[in-house]
């Protein structure tokens, strides 16, 4: 249960959507690295299908004049040792164009599956919306849909539920946290009459794309999603968003960290520092260099729950596990 006088912040990164199969930006990374944006196609670049599978044929189509950006943003790639697609634009900032229609790209595919004949015809793409069922593939409680039941506690009608109580600050550009929250709360028969003011804030720190339609033929929600997607470094960004962020940072009684790498760029740009906030962080594999950045945001030990290289710990499964009740079990 969150208390009335509660402001719960989640700061949420790239590992919390990758368990509904959306790639980080490390995901990114290794597939140009690995070759597995291009392969062989026959003269069909004007059929969306092969736009959907490969890259090089959707940038043709879709981004003609940037096909020779194309190959030297491959080639740089690969030879570059950066392990995410974010931080390699932001130190090549001349490819900023196309890392976000890259990005948008490979994200979106995670949302969508080919339809089969009976679907739709081999053209479209349907959307799967893994995050809206309760269990995710390897089995684990979505962790979402804990934080609902979490959210939910205490009320018996939707007139008594806050907002204000539980807030949403995600560098990722999909959707996944509001439309599950939408869902999870409104197919509940005690709450089906939630409105949009009733649901949690989600804030996004680098923009968020427009809502999916159920199908796609075409590539223009894809030219809508890297259009939407902004960098640091970029000139024009969401200013009223940073500033609600930093605010709900700031005002925050608890913060807790999902999927987050600690991105000394990321922590100072939404005012971490500023934060006297209890904070607790899931480190998925235990990574030693990720568990430093949470000790040097004085993120204690006993506020840091890790898995370890053999045995990794997912969200969900940590969600089930209490997580997000640790701070009432640490005076």
């Amino acid at each position: 249960m969150i208390e009335a006088d509660e402001r719960l912040v989640i700061v949420v990164g790239a590992g919390a959507s990758a368990e509904f199969g959306i790639p980080t930006g490390q995901k990114l990374v290794a597939d140009l690295r690995h070759g597995q944006i291009m392969r062989p196609s026959a003269d069909r670049y004007n059929i969306f299908e092969d736009t959907f599978d490969n890259f090089y044929e959707f940038v043709r189509k879709v981004k003609t004049n940037s096909l020779q950006t194309l190959n030297k943003f491959i080639h740089a790639a690969q030879a570059s040792p950066h392990n995410s697609i974010d931080l390699f634009a932001f130190h090549h900032p001349s490819f900023s164009d196309i890392c976000k229609y890259y990005s948008a790209w490979g994200i979106l595919k995670g949302h969508y599956r080919k339809a089969n004949d009976a679907d739709a015809g081999s053209n479209w793409q349907i959307r799967t919306d893994k995050w809206l069922l309760p269990n995710t593939t390897d089995g684990n409680q979505n962790w979402l849909g804990v934080l609902v039941l979490k959210y939910l506690e205490g009320s018996r009608k939707s007139n008594q539920l806050r907002p204000e109580t539980l807030t949403f600050v995600t560098f990722n550009y999909d959707r996944i946290i509001e439309n599950a929250f939408r869902q999870f709360i409104t197919q509940t028969e005690m709450f089906n009459d939630a409105d949009e003011a009733s649901i949690p804030k989600t804030l996004h720190v680098y923009g968020s794309f427009p809502e999916l339609p159920k199908e796609i033929n075409n590539t223009d929600i894809f030219e809508a999603a890297a259009n939407a997607i902004s960098y640091i470094n970029d000139e024009k960004k969401p200013a009223d968003t940073i500033d609600e962020i930093r605010a709900k940072v700031r005002e925050a009684t608890t913060i807790f960290f999902v999927g987050f790498d600690f991105d000394p760029l990321n922590v100072e740009y939404i005012a971490l520092n500023e934060s006297a906030a209890r904070k607790f962080a899931l480190a998925y594999d235990g990574n030693d260099r990720l568990v430093a950045r949470m000790r040097k945001l004085n993120i204690s030990t006993d506020h840091i729950k890790a898995g370890s290289f053999d045995n990794p710990i997912s969200i969900g499964l940590a969600a089930s596990r209490g997580f997000f009740d640790m701070a009432n079990l640490i005076d």
